[in-house]
């Protein structure tokens, strides 16, 4: 099991707004898995600015650090460098297989106790910008206060074996906060923060550049001083080594919702195709009607520079390589031409071009090249191709043989490979490989149908692909590849037993497609993390933090929701196999709440933690299955009622009014008293205020 412990702050810690400088402690029912194998959950709930999202942010920054000394040196063209943020004095305890462990942070001092060893991670020139901390004496004291342990020096990070070992003994992190003010980058602009930079340029004395014997500039590296850490943990195009990434993407402080609903309809295709996820809908009541497939019009705007920044002002600027429009005769005559890039790549493969291919098929075949080459400069796994990765070059010929090798063993490693980096590649491999077979088994194959809209149950038929999969990641790699455009229609049954067909994903109400936001991020983040090799930088416990669950969702949709995730995650998916999860969920819904045991429950008021005693004074009640007025009342704090408060002003109002007939309370007289009571629903209040009313009636009038 892997779970969290306690979270310790210390009087040093910035940016904790009213956290109490406290251990918050984070207990366990002690249910055998009462949420399923391998799955561990917790819920922090309060009033607003109670401090629930601020314990939350404090955490996001320590494992940030983590990834920032992990990332240093780490190639991430497609992704911001993680940034290690500073003034951060606080321990995160956690469980992983029964080995109690600690991630301690002590600003730029950083290091993992791993049962009683301990592992340094800080290299010296983070080290020396500690301040008002006795460095040399913390070092010894952690080298020898251990029984029994080892004292590890990791602050390098460099070897891959090194970083293994801390992604096996931590944890990955998967946060959402789909709240329009969530993760705002402008909330941290003034949070002091550091960045490895390794082209800085060494100078004299008097400010001029040194150069080598040959011309060219020294340069070093080092951490230097910016604002702002949480722009580096938006982009996941590192291979998931950095252990945090948040969701959803915000660039600008903004999330794009026309992307979100592109990148959903992408994630939830395999899910919905599933036959598993037939028999109980992710949404209630709709179901998958089919998917239409059509082939992206623009799709040539795929050949761009990829990430072409200016190192000052970060602009990424893209240009067309195919300019008419995405003409594809001039991309069947450069993969043709012998040398260029297009056509090494495409022979590597064993799928050149040839005069029969449909312009779809020359379409996959564009695809092909844009993927392997978009991998190259943007992964750092593949970081020794990078400088073959340049799009613009798709067209051009090259004469040098180490080129041509490159080329080929760059190819060769992503067919070998199956993560999901590659995914997309082995997709339209698939469709490809199909294609060709079936030309060669009917001579008259015909591909007209693919010029039109289609659907996944004409391009199963047409390809003879299995009616059910093995599993969703067998699916995925089945799914028609990504030259096409997706439509989800889902279908609808209504009371009499019929059902409304070809219902957009689109039409959806936000309460619906937040559901399948929320849940197909989480699952397409951990089927990326489970399809990373063990003998690589692979993490076996995760940890799901969802901040402000409830948002857009119906009281319903928020009585489903954590019953929905756990079943994606144990009974239709399995991941609880492949993982040890911790769920951390903050929420101010009483419905969230009443599937969680008490025990697992934070209460927080004014950034204090309650404890029992205080628990026992409030009189707070086991939460599990209870009444949700009562945990309304009693777990929110709503200790002025749980009625609207216009409604309750109103109620006391009348009270008073009723009670003295003074004229200053407002409107009411007989009829509007009468009307007002009338239209009261809670049966103790409407009893009362006619008891109330008759008293004052019979006083009045008889």
């Amino acid at each position: 099991m892997f779970t969290i412990k306690n979270l310790t702050i210390y009087p040093q810690c910035q940016y904790k707004k009213i956290l109490e400088d406290a251990t918050y402690s984070f207990e366990d029912s002690g249910l055998k898995d009462f949420f399923g194998r391998n799955i561990t959950l917790h819920t922090i709930v309060g009033k607003n600015g109670s401090g629930k999202s601020s314990l939350l942010d404090i955490v996001f920054r320590m494992i940030n650090n983590v990834g920032a000394v992990m990332c240093k040196q780490e190639v991430r063209e497609a992704a911001d460098r993680v940034r290690y943020a500073r003034h951060i004095f606080a321990d995160l305890e956690y469980e992983n297989n029964m080995v109690t462990s600690k991630l301690c942070v002590r600003d730029t001092l950083l290091w993992l106790e791993y049962g009683r060893d301990v592992y340094w991670l800080s290299d010296t020139m983070l080290k020396n910008y500690a301040q008002n901390i006795d460095c040399d004496y913390l070092l010894n004291t952690l080298k020898t206060r251990s029984s029994g342990g080892s004292f590890y020096d990791f602050s390098d990070l460099q070897s891959d074996e090194h970083k293994h070992k801390l992604a096996e003994m931590f944890f990955y992190t998967v946060a959402t906060n789909y709240s329009m003010l969530g993760f705002q980058a402008s909330d941290y602009e003034d949070e002091d923060s550091l960045e490895w930079d390794d082209e800085i340029f060494v100078t004299t004395e008097k400010g001029e550049y040194i150069t080598t014997e040959k011309g060219a500039f020294v340069t070093t590296a080092e951490w230097t001083e910016k604002k702002n850490w949480i722009t580096g943990v938006f982009h996941k195009n590192d291979g998931y080594m950095c252990p945090i990434v948040l969701n959803p993407f915000r660039s600008g402080g903004l999330i794009d919702m026309d992307n979100e609903a592109t990148l959903t309809v992408s994630r939830l295709s395999a899910l919905l195709i599933s036959q598993q996820i037939e028999k109980q809908p992710l949404v209630e009541d709709f179901m998958l009607d089919h998917i239409s497939y059509e082939l992206k019009s623009d799709f040539y705007k795929r050949f761009t520079p990829i990430y072409s920044k200016n190192k000052e002002d970060n602009i990424i600027e893209k240009k067309n390589l195919l300019a008419d429009g995405g003409d594809v005769k001039q991309f069947k005559v450069a993969a043709s031409k012998k040398g260029t890039v297009a056509w090494i790549i495409l022979n590597r493969l064993d799928c050149p071009l040839n005069s029969m291919l449909s312009d779809t098929e020359v379409h996959a075949r564009m695809y092909l090249v844009y993927k392997i080459l978009n991998i190259a400069a943007t992964y750092p796994h593949y970081s020794d191709y990078v400088k073959y990765g340049d799009i613009n070059k798709t067209l051009s010929a090259s004469r040098l043989t180490l080129s041509h090798k490159k080329l080929r063993a760059l190819v060769d490693e992503i067919q070998l490979r199956e993560t999901h980096i590659e995914q997309k590649v082995h997709q339209v491999l698939n469709f490809i490989t199909e294609f060709n077979a079936l030309r060669n088994y009917y001579v008259d194959f015909d591909t007209s149908w693919l010029e039109r809209p289609f659907t996944f149950e004409d391009y199963r038929r047409n390809l003879n692909l299995p009616i059910e999969f093995d599993s969703i990641e067998d699916c995925m790699r089945n799914l028609p590849p990504n030259i096409f455009r997706q439509t989800i229609y889902l279908k609808r049954k209504r009371e009499d037993g019929t059902w409304d067909e070809r219902i957009p994903f689109s039409k959806l109400s936000s309460g619906q497609k937040q559901m399948l936001y929320q849940l197909s991020a989480l699952i397409y983040h951990l089927l990326n993390l489970k399809s990373v090799p063990e003998d690589e930088i692979h993490y076996s416990n995760v940890s799901i933090m969802l901040d402000e669950i409830e948002v857009c969702f119906h009281p319903e949709y928020q009585r489903m929701f954590i019953s929905r995730l756990l079943d994606l995650l144990t009974n239709r998916l399995y991941l609880n196999i492949s993982f040890n999860i911790h769920i951390w969920i903050t929420s101010h819904s009483p419905f969230i709440l009443s599937d969680i045991p008490e025990k697992n429950i934070v209460y927080m008021e004014d950034g204090h933690q309650l404890t029992d005693e205080e628990k026992k004074k409030r009189k707070i009640l086991q939460p599990m299955a209870a009444n949700i007025s009562d945990l309304l009342h009693q777990s929110f704090f709503l200790h002025s009622g749980f009625i609207g408060e216009h409604a309750r002003n109103k109620i006391l109002s009348l009270v008073e009014f009723l009670r003295t007939d003074q004229k200053e309370f407002g409107v009411w007289d007989k009829d509007q008293a009468e009307l007002f009571i009338n239209g009261i629903s809670e049966p103790f209040i409407s009893k009362q205020l006619r008891l109330l009313y008759k008293q004052w009636y019979e006083k009045n009038f008889n």
